[in-house]
């Protein structure tokens, strides 16, 4: 049958005059004969726009199986491509975990699955039905193929259940998933390591969490896995629930926890009550290794959720979501002015501290629901509200659920804001910033509201807005001061330093090539020479007076003059 048949019941185009710089200046409006819901939207670096969403076939009251689109809209919200999984009740059953795009337009969709064979679009990855969960990773290329599938090889364990996390591509195109498993099992080649036990023996149904990378076509990488001390449970609620790789390498990792977890031998510890789960973005080197966390805390409870994790164009972290109370992350601290659910915002430095952290909310509860960065590192994030919120000193207080748009520069101070208006609830899902620095927004719309000044009645689902940023400040980003950003791979056969990490002294090792007068130049991490020596012969270099931190070494006179090193 026909996706686009069975899909969709109706369009709905509209184009508006911008009256605001900050706008909407095109709205497109989706009609759906079902529910939508987990709907993700990203950009593909050339001003298109990704949407994937999770979907039920039939009455839309969620009795037939959940499946999966993706579909792909150019600048101007005309659709290019889409596809689906369709499943018949009674079948598989798959939900939407994520949707990425990496430098050359390709998409890659991950979605886990209940039952036997899982396909999109006809291409099928051959699953057991004895399997009770499990998860796929598709490749789509820029013109709406399918290039493949894959998911885990489970060898002999079939019987024990994965589930995927998060989904993000580093710098140089490379694939991280996240998730839960229980026995070892294979993905693209690399083994992930499980649990030593036998599943008849095991009181647990997911005692371990992991992480695989994998390249561009599928092929594994490297794998790793956490393990918590006392042998519980790191995963479900638990454990990583997204990993992020900066340019020079460095890994992000946000975590849930409730005790102490083991990593490659480094025991990361939340020094949290006993069963009170706390949240850490753990900052590691590109093996997992050197580890330093950063702890948030907040009252336990359901207001306190980390949204959005995502890195800005130097790398470093930007994160939000929701908070009860109070929220204390490395010392900053903001509270509720209501006792309510309101919202944070924070950007991190690439050494895992936090560089600034704002609170927003209004009278009643809120949900924090998009975020992105544009090339100067300003920041934009959507909201849903439904209680009184000040706006240019304005008291408003919406008709019913609206949404809106917040911009802030990368200091986290507030540059503008719009929001929709209208008696009909309006949810928000997901946004994202385009290259030419136009922002989009996708909500689900059933009845009458006010979008970016474009007055709508839909009896639809899903609408996507394309809002203008004339505040754009000029040229883009200089990330020349975080280390990494220009960093040039390394030809080990030339160039090595050891120890490393380093305390008192570091071994430079020119392989392939004499010492004498080669000038050593150390950077730190911040992009300031803080060293400079001719070796003459010597291969020792004193970096006793460094502080504590990540360091660049450059040589003058071969070929891939760079190198990283920690100094403890």
């Amino acid at each position: 049958m026909n996706y686009f048949k069975l899909l969709f019941s109706g369009i709905l185009l509209a184009c508006f005059t911008l009256v605001k710089a900050q706008e909407a200046s095109t709205v497109f409006v989706r009609s759906f004969n079902e529910n939508l819901y987990e709907i993700r939207m990203t950009d593909d670096f050339q001003n298109n726009r990704i949407v994937a969403a999770q979907w039920a076939v039939g009455s839309g009251q969620g009795v037939s199986n959940p499946n999966v689109f993706i579909e792909k809209y150019n600048s101007q919200n005309a659709m290019q491509w889409g596809m689906s999984t369709l499943y018949e009740f009674g079948a598989v059953q798959a939900t939407l975990v994520d949707v990425a795009v990496d430098e050359g337009g390709a998409v890659y969709v991950l979605i886990n699955y209940q039952g036997g064979t899982a396909e999109l679009n006809g291409v099928s990855f051959e699953g057991t039905v004895e399997n009770e969960n499990d998860f796929f990773l598709a490749k789509i290329s820029p013109s709406g193929s399918v290039q493949w599938v894959i998911g885990p090889d489970f060898g002999d364990f079939p019987e024990k259940d994965r589930t995927a996390r998060s989904l993000s591509i580093n710098s140089e195109n490379e694939i991280l998933i996240c998730g839960d498993h229980h026995r070892d099992f294979s993905m693209g080649g690399t083994l992930v390591e499980g649990a030593a036990s036998d599943a008849e023996d095991s009181q647990f149904e997911y005692p371990m969490s992991f992480v695989v990378k994998l390249d561009h076509e599928g092929n594994g990488i490297m794998s790793q896995s956490f393990n918590k001390i006392d042998n519980l449970s790191v995963t479900g609620s638990q454990g990583p629930q997204d990993v992020l790789q900066a340019p020079d390498g460095t890994i992000f990792t946000l975590l849930n926890l409730s005790g102490a977890v083991e990593l490659n031998g480094d025991t990361i510890n939340p020094n949290s009550s006993e069963g009170e789960l706390t949240k850490a973005i753990l900052k590691t080197d590109e093996n997992f290794g050197n580890p330093t966390v950063l702890m948030l805390h907040s009252p336990e409870s359901f207001g306190f959720q980390i949204s959005e994790f995502i890195l800005d164009q130097c790398g470093e972290p930007v994160i939000g979501g929701t908070y009860s109370e109070y929220l204390d992350m490395g010392g900053e601290e903001i509270s509720t002015t209501t006792g309510t659910r309101d919202i944070f915002v924070a950007r991190l430095s690439i050494e895992n501290e936090v560089q600034w952290l704002q609170g927003f909310g209004t009278s009643f509860s809120d949900n924090f629901r998009g975020l992105d960065v544009n090339d100067q590192n300003e920041v934009f994030f959507s909201m849903e509200y439904s209680g009184e919120f000040t706006y240019s000193d304005e008291p408003y207080t919406p008709e019913g659920g609206d949404a809106a748009i917040f911009k802030l520069d990368s200091q986290g101070e507030f540059i503008w804001e719009v929001h929709t208006t209208g008696p009909a609830p309006v949810q928000s899902y997901d946004l994202a910033v385009m290259p030419d620095n136009t922002i989009g927004m996708v909500n689900t719309l059933n009845g009458s509201e006010n979008i970016g000044g474009a007055s709508l009645q839909s009896d639809g689902r899903m609408v996507l807005s394309t809002w203008i940023d004339n505040e754009h400040s000029g040229e883009p980003v200089d990330c020349s001061g975080v280390i990494s950003v220009e960093e040039p791979k390394i030809n080990e056969t030339e160039l090595a330093i050891y120890p490393n990490p380093a305390q008192d002294f570091i071994t430079v090792e020119f392989r392939g090539k004499k010492s004498e007068d080669n000038q050593v130049v150390v950077f730190n991490s911040s992009g300031q020479r803080v060293l400079t020596k001719n070796l003459n012969n010597s291969k020792k270099l004193d970096v006793s007076t460094l502080p504590s931190g990540l360091y660049m070494l450059k040589v003058e006179g071969i070929q891939n003059p760079a190198k990283r090193f920690i100094k403890r």
